[in-house]
């Protein structure tokens, strides 16, 4: 589909609405807005109030593919279980963020500083342990607000 020729006597004729001129001298382009609202670019303007919209030949190629394409998509078990665990391991990560994002605030490091790691048990993800790494004068801080 992707650059095949589009014949411009095949294409629907559209009412040209407006045309602007784009480009700087030697370059020149004009935009044809039709009222289908897609934009037809030539060298030269139209003479005619009505031009060929190569626009709307592409768009019903594209409909027609996606149409062939978004079949109702089969739902075996397999799938299910897998979507599941995927929500249950989202959802654990999101609660490591979680905590991970409580660790940096409650001793002011970066988050590049804070590990939070988790471990499988059973089939869920469940808080293992955090590792907080802190340097000389973060500890100092630390103590000397306590």
């Amino acid at each position: 589909m992707v650059g095949e020729p589009v014949s411009r006597k095949a294409a629907p004729r559209r009412r040209i609405e407006r045309i602007d001129r784009t480009g700087s001298w030697g370059r020149v382009e004009y935009e044809h807005h039709l009222d289908c609202g897609h934009v037809e670019r030539r060298k030269r303007a139209a003479s005619t109030s009505e031009m060929a919209c190569i626009g709307c030949v592409l768009a019903e190629k594209h409909q027609t593919n996606l149409a062939k394409q978004v079949d109702k998509p089969e739902f075996d078990e397999y799938s299910s279980i897998l979507d599941q665990l995927a929500h249950q391991v989202a959802m654990s990560e999101r609660e490591a963020a979680v905590i991970k994002a409580a660790l940096v605030s409650t001793f002011g490091v970066q988050p590049e500083a804070v590990d939070v790691v988790l471990e499988d048990n059973d089939g869920t993800l469940n808080l293992s342990y955090a590792v907080v790494l802190l340097s000389a004068d973060e500890v100092r801080s630390i103590l000397s607000r306590a």
